[in-house]
C-alpha cells in the first residue's frame, strides 16, 4: 500500500478533496477511465531503512551496524555543542524493515539559480535522533514559509517499475523507500500506466519525527515540467535528461540554527510503527505535555517532587521515556517552552530537549558535509539541460557534494518491458556503472547534476570557462562509515542484505569559482556512445502541416494561447494535437455528486444522440469559476483531469474569454457517479488558466526510441575486483 501524508496549508477543503483520496480496493488510487485505461492493481513493494531510537523514521542515508544503533552519536566535547537526550528504547536489527512514501506541499518556481552564498547552510551530518544514521540540518535560522534549500535537483520519472519480477527483486525493494508515488506531479502521472518519481536530496534524505516535523515539500510550478530547453525535432539530447523540476522544501515552522530537518510521514503509518515497536507516537507527546503541565502547576520546577508523584511514577513506559529524568532536564524543558502553562508548548519543548540530541551549527559544520555547494542551473552544454552551478568558491581538494548511493544489482532491471528492443529507464543516465560489472550505483543527492566534459575532445565536450579538464572527480566517501564494509561485499550479498551502505563524494580537482559549472569525466565508453548517437541521430517524423512547428508543452502552458475547439463532445477529442502527443487537462475536483443521483442508469446510452445544446442544458453546470488556478497552490496527484474543450464564450461580468468543457474520468481517481452512469460531466465558464497541456502516456521525449541512454562510467580505480562479474 502506498502511504500518503496529508498536505499542509490553508487551502479550502473543497479544492483539496482530490488530494485526500485514499486507495480503493488496492488500486493505489489509480482508477479505470473510459478512455484512459490504466493498471488498477499494482504491486508496490515498500521496504525502507528505519532506525528508531528517538521515535523517528530514517530513510537510511547511512547504513549503521546494529551494534552501534543505541550509541549516542553526539560525541563532541565542546561545551554547549550538544545536549544529550534520553530514550530508553533499544533499537533492534528487525526494526530496519519499515517504509514510507512521502508527498507534499507548495511553492513557486524561481527559474534562475538564486545568487550564491559564501557559506553553506544545509548539511548532511549524524542525526540528532539516536540510531538515526545521517540527518539533514540547517545551520541558519529559517522562518516559517521560507525555503530550506533554494532549489533541488531534478525529479526523475520511473516508468512502470513493477512490470517484471526481475525488476522487483533487483531494485524496487530498495528504491521504493526513496521514490514517491503520492504527491507526484500531474505530468508525471500521465507519463505511463504507473509512474513513480525519484526525487533526490530533500525528497530522499530527511528523517521523520512524530512531533518535530518542520518541513514541507512542494512542486515549484503549477505544471512543474519544462521541455522548452530541448527541441525533439532538432536536439540529439532530447529525452536524455529529466524535464521535471525538483521539489522545493519549505519550513513549516520557524527553525533554529542547528535544527535537524524532519519530514512528516502519515499518522496511520507512524501509529502502526508505534504499535509494532511500542514506541511513543504524536499523541504520547501530547499526553506527556499534559502530565508535565500538571506537575509544573503543583510543584513548580522541583524535580524531586515531580518524581515522587504517582502521575509521574505510574505513567506507561512510552510516556516515561519522554519525561524529564533530572532537575536539569526540567529546567531545560521549561526554558525552551514559550509558555510553560501551555501543554502544547511543553510537548514541543519535550520533543526538542528530551527526544533529540541538540546540535550546534559549529558541531554540524565540523561533523557534516555540505549539501548546497551546488544547485541546479542551465548548463553551458546545450544538449545537457540542467547542470551543477557552484554557489560559492571551493578550493582544490575540498568536497563539492556528497553522493550517498542506491544500488541496482542487475542493470537489466532498468529495461522498460513495455517497449520492444533496447528501451531503458531515464534513471540509467544518472547512475554510475562499469562495463565489467552488472552493478549500478545511483546518487540521491545533487551530485546527479554534474555533466560531462573531457580533454580528449575539448571541441565537442568542453569544460566550460575553466579550461580543458573537468573540475571535479569522484572518490569513496570517508564520512560514511559503512562504505568500507560495503566495498567488501559481493553484488549477491548486497542484494540479499538489502538497504544501502555505499557513498561517494565529489572533490574539486582545482579551485572552483562561484557561478562556475562543475563537471566530471563520464568516461571513454560514455563519450564514444554519445558521439555515435549524435552522428546517427535523426529527428522523428510527424504527419503535421508544413506551416506547423514543434511547440513544447511548457511554452503552450506559459503562453496560454486560445485553445482549439472540439467539433463535438466525444472523449476522443481530449487531444486536438496534430502530432497526437498532447492532451488538454482541466483543473477539477469532485464536489457535486448529488447532481447525478437523480439520473437513471439507462440515460447514459441515449445522450450521445442528442443535439449538443440539449446535452449541455440537461447535463451541464455553469460554475467553472469554482476551479481557479493559483500560483501558490498544490497541483499534484491528479489535480488536472483530461477534458474536451468544445465551446468558448465571454464570461458575464468579467468580459474574459472562458470555455465549456467536458471532464473525462481520470485514472488517478475513484470512479465517479457520472462515469458509472456513462453520463457527460459538462461545465461552463472555465477559465483558460485552469486548462493546461500534458503529454499523452508514453509520448513525451523520455519515451522516444531515439533518446540517448548510457550509464556514467565508474572510474577503474574505484571498482573493487569482487564487483567484476561480466
Amino acid at each position: 500500500m502506498v502511504r500518503q501524508r496529508q498536505p499542509k496549508g490553508g487551502e479550502q477543503q473543497k479544492e483539496k478533496k482530490h488530494l485526500q483520496r485514499r486507495n480503493n480496493g488496492g488500486s493505489n488510487g489509480r482508477l479505470q477511465g473510459k478512455n484512459f485505461k490504466m493498471l488498477r492493481n499494482m504491486l508496490v513493494l515498500v521496504v525502507v531503512f528505519i532506525m528508531i531510537g528517538s521515535i523517528f523514521i530514517s530513510k537510511g542515508t547511512l547504513q549503521v551496524h546494529p551494534d552501534t544503533l543505541n550509541q549516542d552519536l553526539c560525541t563532541t566535547t565542546d561545551q554547549g555543542d550538544c545536549t544529550n537526550g534520553r530514550m530508553i528504547y533499544e533499537v533492534t536489527p528487525e526494526m530496519n524493515n519499515e517504509s514510507a512514501i512521502i508527498m507534499g506541499g507548495v511553492e513557486k518556481e524561481v527559474e534562475k539559480v538564486e545568487e550564491g552564498t559564501s557559506t553553506c547552510s544545509v548539511y548532511l551530518a549524524p542525526s540528532s535522533v539516536l540510531g538515526g544514521g545521517m540527518g539533514m540540518f540547517t545551520t541558519k535560522e529559517v522562518k516559517k514559509g521560507a525555503k530550506i534549500l533554494p532549489a533541488d535537483g531534478p525529479s526523475i520519472p520511473i516508468i512502470d517499475p513493477d512490470q517484471s519480477q526481475r525488476s522487483l527483486d533487483a531494485w524496487v525493494n530498495l528504491f521504493a523507500s526513496y521514490w514517491w508515488e503520492s504527491g507526484i506531479s500531474d505530468p508525471a502521472l500521465y507519463e505511463s500506466q504507473h509512474t513513480a518519481e525519484y526525487q533526490i536530496t530533500m525528497g530522499a534524505l530527511p528523517n521523520s519525527h512524530p512531533y518535530l516535523n518542520n518541513m514541507d515539500v512542494g512542486h515549484p510550478a503549477i505544471v512543474p515540467y519544462d521541455d522548452s530547453f530541448m527541441d525533439r525535432m532538432a536536439d540529439p539530447g532530447a529525452g536524455a535528461s529529466s524535464y521535471y523540476m525538483g521539489r522545493h522544501t519549505i519550513a513549516y515552522m520557524d527553525m533554529d540554527a542547528g535544527e535537524e530537518v524532519f519530514l512528516e510521514y502519515p499518522d496511520d503509518y507512524m501509529n502502526a510503527i508505534s504499535e509494532k515497536y511500542n514506541i511513543p507516537k504524536r499523541s504520547d507527546y501530547e499526553d506527556v505535555g499534559m502530565i508535565v503541565l500538571k506537575l509544573y502547576r503543583k510543584y513548580g520546577n522541583n524535580f524531586s517532587a515531580w518524581k515522587n508523584d504517582e502521575i509521574f511514577t505510574l505513567s506507561p513506559a512510552k510516556l516515561q521515556s519522554l519525561l524529564p529524568k533530572t532537575q536539569k532536564d526540567v529546567e531545560r524543558v521549561l526554558a525552551v517552552a514559550t509558555n510553560p502553562s501551555d501543554a502544547e508548548d511543553l510537548s514541543l519543548a519535550i520533543a526538542k530537549e528530551i527526544s533529540v540530541n541538540r546540535r550546534s551549527p559549529k558541531w554540524i559544520e565540523e561533523h557534516g558535509v555540505c549539501l548546497d555547494n551546488i544547485l541546479p542551473g542551465m548548463s553551458t552544454n546545450t544538449q545537457a539541460g540542467k547542470g551543477a552551478i557552484a554557489q560559492r568558491f571551493m578550493k582544490k581538494g575540498s568536497t563539492v557534494a556528497p553522493a550517498s548511493l542506491l544500488q541496482i544489482t542487475n542493470r537489466d532491471a532498468l529495461r522498460i518491458p513495455a517497449f520492444e528492443g533496447d528501451q531503458w529507464q531515464l534513471l540509467l543516465n544518472y547512475c554510475l556503472g562499469h562495463p565489467s560489472s552488472s552493478l549500478l550505483l545511483c546518487p540521491n543527492t545533487n551530485a546527479v547534476l554534474l555533466n560531462h566534459c573531457s580533454s580528449r575532445r575539448p571541441d565537442i565536450h568542453p569544460c566550460g570557462k575553466g579550461g580543458g579538464e573537468p573540475n571535479a572527480r569522484y572518490r569513496w566517501a570517508e564520512w560514511d562509515v559503512a562504505t568500507d564494509v560495503w566495498l567488501n561485499k559481493t553484488i549477491a550479498q548486497m542484494e540479499e542484505e538489502g538497504g544501502r551502505g555505499l557513498s561517494l563524494e565529489l572533490v574539486a580537482t582545482r579551485d572552483i569559482e562561484q557561478g562556475e559549472e562543475v563537471f566530471i569525466d563520464y568516461g571513454i565508453s560514455w563519450e564514444k556512445a554519445w558521439d555515435e548517437h549524435v552522428q546517427k541521430w535523426e529527428p522523428p517524423v510527424y504527419h503535421i502541416g508544413k506551416e506547423e512547428k514543434w511547440t513544447s508543452a511548457a511554452k503552450l502552458n506559459e503562453e496560454l494561447l486560445p485553445l482549439k475547439l472540439a467539433p463535438n463532445l466525444s472523449a476522443d477529442h481530449v487531444s486536438l494535437d496534430s502530432r497526437n502527443v498532447l492532451f488538454t487537462g482541466c483543473y477539477y475536483y469532485e464536489d457535486d455528486e448529488g447532481f447525478f443521483e437523480s439520473f437513471d442508469e439507462d440515460e447514459g446510452s441515449s445522450w450521445e444522440g442528442q443535439p449538443m445544446d440539449e446535452v449541455i442544458t440537461n447535463y451541464g453546470r455553469t460554475y467553472g469559476h469554482k476551479y481557479p488556478v493559483h500560483e501558490n497552490r498544490v497541483y499534484s496527484d491528479g489535480s488536472f483531469w483530461p477534458c474536451v474543450v468544445f465551446r468558448n464564450e465571454i464570461s458575464p461580468g468579467t468580459g474574459e474569454e472562458s470555455y465549456t468543457v467536458r471532464i473525462i474520468q481520470s485514472h488517478v481517481h475513484e470512479t465517479t457517479i457520472w462515469e458509472q452512469k456513462s453520463l457527460p460531466r459538462i461545465i461552463s465558464n472555465y477559465s483558460r488558466r485552469s486548462i493546461r497541456h500534458f503529454y499523452l502516456p508514453y509520448q513525451s521525449d523520455l519515451h522516444s526510441p531515439l533518446a540517448f541512454r548510457h550509464h556514467i562510467e565508474l572510474p577503474e580505480e574505484l571498482l573493487p575486483v569482487i564487483w567484476r562479474d561480466r
